[in-house]
C-alpha cells in the first residue's frame, strides 16, 4: 500500500501526493465510465418496448400475446369499472413528447 510506504518513510510526501492524485483521477474516470454504462443500459431497456411493437406490427385485434406483452395488470373494481395498467406507458409518453418536439422543429 502506498500509504504504508509513506508512513514507513519509504516514499516521499511528494510521491505519495502524486500517487494519491493519480488514484483519485483514475477512480473518478471509472465512476464516470460506470455512469455512462448505466445510462446506456437504461437507454437500451427503454428501447425494448419499441422492438416489441415493431415485432408485433399493426394490431388489428387483441389476443393473449398482445395482453401479455403490453398489459401488466387489469383491475375490476367493486363498481365494475375496469382499470388497465399498461407496460411501457412512460416510454410511450416519452416517445410522444419526442415526436411532438420534432414536429415543432420542422
Amino acid at each position: 500500500e502506498v500509504i504504508s510506504d509513506y508512513q514507513n518513510n519509504l516514499i516521499t510526501k511528494e510521491d505519495f501526493d502524486e500517487f494519491n492524485t493519480s488514484y483519485v483521477f483514475e477512480l473518478n474516470n471509472l465512476k464516470l465510465e460506470k455512469e455512462n454504462l448505466t445510462k446506456s443500459k437504461i437507454s437500451t431497456n427503454k428501447l425494448d418496448w419499441l422492438n416489441k411493437v415493431k415485432k408485433i406490427g399493426k394490431i388489428s385485434e387483441i389476443d393473449r400475446n398482445i395482453i401479455d406483452e403490453f398489459i401488466s395488470n387489469i383491475y375490476v373494481n367493486e363498481d365494475r369499472s375496469v382499470k388497465i395498467v399498461f407496460r411501457f406507458k412512460e416510454e410511450y409518453e416519452d416517445a410522444l413528447k419526442y415526436l411532438k418536439n420534432q414536429n415543432c422543429m420542422v
